[in-house]
């Protein structure tokens, strides 16, 4: 985890929003939402 804050390293989507926060977290209770389909426009539902 260290070594992503240090390199700087930010997702992909082009608000630089850091990786580490993304990765340092409990899901304790909790669940994952991903949206899999962002920047995809050719997908057909």
């Amino acid at each position: 985890m260290e070594a992503i804050k240090e390199a700087g390293i930010v997702g992909a989507g082009g608000a630089g929003f850091p990786t580490h926060i993304k990765l340092d977290l409990s899901l304790q209770g909790g669940c994952v939402i991903a949206n899999a389909a962002e920047c995809e426009p050719n997908l057909k539902p």
